[in-house]
């Protein structure tokens, strides 16, 4: 079966005709059995020509405390470290809503010290009873070509 090396960008809101992303077909390297005589479609794109940087969206935390408490207690040590407001989430909270686990959900940290920053000010006022853990993360990757080109967006996304 013959591999199709060419993909069609086209233009979502203008009637440029479509952009053409052409893909090299190479041999698939490496000591695992699975891959073992298996091809792979590259694109035909230089990396080099875009700059990429990559920021943590969200990330979520589960606190384990030594003793329940509500929620707003927590998010009140919290709206004090950060500009925007996370969501906590008892876990099998009681009456009244206490618990003594948490999820918490932080809006683009400002860095990974900053988050345990804050799990460190949780714990200086509600003792831990285990270490945080992440539960999810989403990350996202900008990538900008150097020199302004709306060919090399549409190139890269496509």
């Amino acid at each position: 079966m013959r591999l199709p090396t060419t993909a069609y960008l086209p233009f979502g809101k203008t009637s440029r005709s479509p952009l053409c992303l052409q893909f090299q077909k190479i041999e698939c390297t490496g000591a695992q059995r699975r891959i073992s005589g298996r091809s792979m479609l590259q694109p035909d794109l230089d990396l080099s020509d875009f700059t990429f940087r990559a920021v943590i969206d969200w990330i979520d935390i589960r606190v384990t405390l030594q003793r329940v408490t509500q929620f707003q207690w927590i998010q009140n040590i919290i709206d004090d470290a950060l500009p925007r407001k996370s969501f906590i989430v008892p876990v099998n909270p009681g009456a009244g809503k206490v618990s003594d686990t948490f999820d918490i959900r932080i809006q683009e940290p400002p860095s990974l010290a900053k988050v345990h920053d804050i799990c460190n000010l949780i714990f200086k006022r509600y003792p831990g009873s285990i270490e945080p853990m992440v539960q999810a993360i989403e990350i996202s990757v900008d990538a900008t070509p150097k020199r302004p080109s709306e060919e090399k967006r549409a190139f890269l996304f496509g």
